[in-house]
């Protein structure tokens, strides 16, 4: 892609004109304008980066679940169901998957070994330009 180099998805192109002619009209030709336009029509699009956005599923003591959801904010997680079950909680999020790294060990250290959590692709999701939480709309590789 034009923006940093990774797989471009949901895009479609339709072909709406072309012209053929004996000495020019190669294989390798039509590669090349079609790259061209592609990569143009990329420019033009106004491209999106996405990030993955992981569901998040911790199991912690009762008294441990305030710290482990402040973390998860910071982390730009935006938590969807704080539930209570004693004598432990589940914590429900979503959060970007490049924000999660270390989370584990941040886990164990905030309820003393008692803790873990479980992790599993949900979507991808624009990356917000500030770096703050993002709504985690529905993905688009473009946008109008």
């Amino acid at each position: 892609g034009v923006l940093a180099g990774f797989p471009v998805v949901d895009v479609r192109a339709v072909l709406i004109d072309w012209a053929w002619h004996a000495t020019d009209s190669r294989p390798p030709a039509f590669e090349i304008a079609s790259r061209a336009a592609f990569r143009e029509g990329l420019e033009k699009g106004r491209s999106v980066l996405l990030e993955p956005i992981m569901k998040v599923d911790v199991r912690a003591p009762e008294a441990c679940a305030e710290p482990i959801i402040r973390d998860l904010q910071a982390r730009r997680g935006v938590v969807e169901s704080p539930g209570a079950q004693r004598p432990r909680t589940a914590i429900l999020a979503r959060a970007p998957l490049a924000d999660l790294f270390g989370f584990a060990h941040r886990v164990r250290s905030l309820t003393p070994g008692a803790g873990g959590f479980t992790m599993r692709y949900d979507r991808y999701a624009p990356v917000s330009e500030d770096g703050s939480p993002d709504d985690f709309r529905p993905a688009m590789a473009l946008r109008a």
